[in-house]
């Protein structure tokens, strides 16, 4: 029969003075038993021996449950009267000293350790049932103390910011992640206020959110921004949920400060995208009507021109004839700043400096500004040279003096400086150009500033602030177009009430050639000579031949390019001179050039053009022809330009 739990004393029983109802001691022994039995935890009672001098030697195992028999892993019959030393080997001797003090009646000792024998982690509650002797109760921790080996692993080593909280959001514990964003080690960041790392616009959200888990709400997620030590600032993602048994929060935090960014990023480019496909769509629409309606203006500018010559000088008609001419004029340039923003029309770009093409402006600009309207100037003389067109830089320039003048009204100061300035590659990455040295144009008003609101928008064509009649809208969207085409960006600083700054930047090229400012308009010369005049606007081809004709030229005029070829082809010398529409239904201009050459490859040949296709004088001359003549043209371009190649080629 197994020993009893508690053993019988000697002395005989005391008197039964047990209460009325009272459980009888066989009863209370037997329900004993069977807890002792049944429970869960392991118990071993166990004696202590000692050597002659009176020490702790080694203790032997008295009884056990079978709890602590499935714990230990071994039988009742294997344990049960043997020493610890032979059941356990050496690694009973480091309890030995601690068992012997709870023998001795020093106190019950209640500790977690490992037992190597067994391989396990054992929680363990000693107490001393009798003199010399003690007992154990103990649970199998180990598979509690692995899951937090294993977490505390995971703590320790995991990428994310790890963090335990408050309630009120005060750190508790933090892994070393977050150590190592923070900069600071735990015990500097402990029992401190997660808000003393966030940046004070985010604090208030931060708090609420944490509040909320102090309301019940199982799961919150935010995000927030900390400082790091070396002045920079981490976007971090939290998932937190609250522990309601010991009070505190589990957060897990993700850095997304480059996720963030990537975000910035694409929604930047498609915001480009979306405004290039804008101008495309624009630039399409424009390229497509610029021809046709290039000829109306041409038509309606040159005779015009024609009936003011006729008009005696004192008759109140040729003033009504010159403010035709003028409105057509205006007209000329307002298809050509379209085709510019659109980047339909491309100009011959040479190496030149600003510096004489701002001060030329600047002469135009005094004699046109209010005199309230003061003008700076801070020009730097040695400005390296940029690859350009002075007739578009005096357009940029010109544009940015009416926008600054407009946001002044009637009385300010307009800054124009000129200055070289290095590009680095995170603001060229930014703006989409080439990193390196630029020269920077920038126009400075004490206007009204520009709303923040519309900031973004300022650039598209058509968009305006203005009253109706006060502006087209295009006067910016053309300097972006300019400089766009430059390979270079447009930068805005404003503040409403405070003015505004706009900084065109143009990339440097190599040293410049020796022109630095458009000519002054030739003298309108005419001659004698024979020209071939092929334009399918018919109005357009009787035009040339009473403009030329004054001038005394001979002009013949068709309105078909097979017919002008057969005219050539007939009469090789016939022409001194051959002027040609570019865009001809029957055969294009380009291929009529090239079959009139083949005819005779000293033929000067002048393109036409109203189009606004990517075309210029380069490319003209590439295809043969000696020079490029935009429509609408004056009497005055035409002459000049047809002076100039008949001259050349004699």
């Amino acid at each position: 029969m197994d020993k009893p739990l508690i053993p019988e004393g000697p002395s005989p029983r005391p008197p039964d003075r047990r209460p009325a109802g009272a459980v009888p001691p066989a009863a209370r022994e037997t329900t004993f038993q069977r807890l002792y039995d049944t429970m869960r935890e392991g118990v071993a009672i166990s004696t202590i021996l000692f050597d002659a001098k009176g020490r702790a030697k080694d203790y032997s195992i008295d009884d056990v449950n079978p709890a602590f028999e499935a714990i230990c892993g071994l039988s009742r019959r294997q344990a049960v009267g043997k020493k610890a030393s032979r059941v356990y080997g050496t690694g009973s001797a480091p309890f030995l000293e601690t068992f012997a003090q709870v023998a001795a009646g020093e106190g019950p000792t209640v500790f977690e350790t490992y037992f190597r024998p067994l391989h396990k982690h054992l929680h363990i509650s000693a107490f001393s049932p009798a003199p010399g002797r003690f007992a154990i109760v103990c649970s199998d921790i180990t598979r509690r103390r692995r899951t937090e080996e294993t977490l505390n692993n995971f703590f320790a080593l995991s990428g994310d910011l790890l963090a335990v909280c408050d309630l009120d959001g005060r750190l508790l514990s933090v892994n070393p992640t977050m150590e190592g964003l923070l900069g600071a080690p735990a015990e500097e960041l402990c029992n401190r206020p997660l808000l003393d790392f966030v940046l004070p616009e985010d604090q208030a959200a931060t708090t609420a959110k944490i509040r909320t888990l102090a309301d019940g709400e199982p799961v919150v997620r935010f995000e927030n921004r900390l400082r790091c030590p070396n002045g920079s600032t981490r976007q971090v993602s939290w998932t937190a949920t609250p522990d309601p048994l010991t009070g505190t929060v589990y957060t897990v935090g993700r850095d997304v400060t480059e996720e963030r960014r990537s975000e910035e990023e694409r929604h930047r480019l498609e915001s480009q995208l979306h405004q290039a496909q804008k101008m495309e769509a624009i630039g399409t629409l424009a390229g497509g009507i610029a021809h046709d309606f290039n000829n109306i203006l041409a038509a309606i500018l040159g005779f015009a021109e024609l009936s003011e010559q006729l008009v005696p000088a004192h008759n109140p008609a040729r003033g009504h004839l010159r403010m035709v001419v003028q409105s057509c004029l205006r007209a000329r340039d307002l298809i050509r700043q379209i085709l510019t923003f659109s980047r339909r029309s491309q100009a011959d770009l040479l190496p030149l400096r600003l510096q004489l093409i701002v001060k030329e402006a600047l002469k135009l600009l005094r004699s046109t500004l209010p005199a309230s309207i003061s003008i700076v100037e801070r020009i730097t003389a040695d400005c390296p040279p940029v690859r350009t067109d002075p007739v578009q830089i005096h357009q940029v320039l010109i544009n940015l003096a009416t926008n600054a003048v407009q946001a002044m009204g009637d009385t300010g100061v307009m800054t124009i400086s000129l200055a070289a300035q290095q590009v680095g590659p995170e603001e060229a990455s930014r703006h989409g150009v080439l990193a390196g040295e630029y020269v920077q144009l920038a126009v400075a008003d004490t206007g009204c500033g520009i709303d923040p609101a519309i900031r973004d928008r300022i650039f598209e064509p058509y968009f305006t602030s203005k009253e109706a009649g006060q502006g087209s809208g295009l006067g910016l969207a053309v300097v972006g177009g300019i400089t766009r085409s430059h390979r270079g960006f447009v930068t805005v600083d404003s503040t409403p009430g405070q003015g505004s700054v706009f900084r065109v930047w143009l990339p440097t090229a190599a040293e410049p050639e020796s022109a630095q400012v458009p000519a002054t308009e030739e003298a309108t010369q005419g001659g004698s000579e024979r020209i071939l005049f092929v334009d399918d606007d018919a109005s357009l081809a009787a035009l040339g031949q009473l403009s030329l004709g004054r001038l005394g030229y001979q002009v013949t005029a068709c309105t078909r390019s097979p017919e002008a070829l057969t005219l050539v082809q007939d009469h090789p010398e016939a022409f001194d001179l051959v002027i040609c529409d570019l865009a001809m239904p029957e055969m294009r201009g380009e291929d009529l050039v090239r079959h009139l050459l083949a005819l005779r490859s000293d033929l000067p040949i002048i393109l036409s053009t109203g189009h606004g296709q990517e075309l210029n004088a380069g490319h003209a001359r590439a295809l043969g022809a000696r020079d490029l003549l935009t429509k609408p043209w004056t009497r005055a371009d035409l002459a000049t330009m047809v002076r100039r190649i008949l001259d050349r080629g004699a």
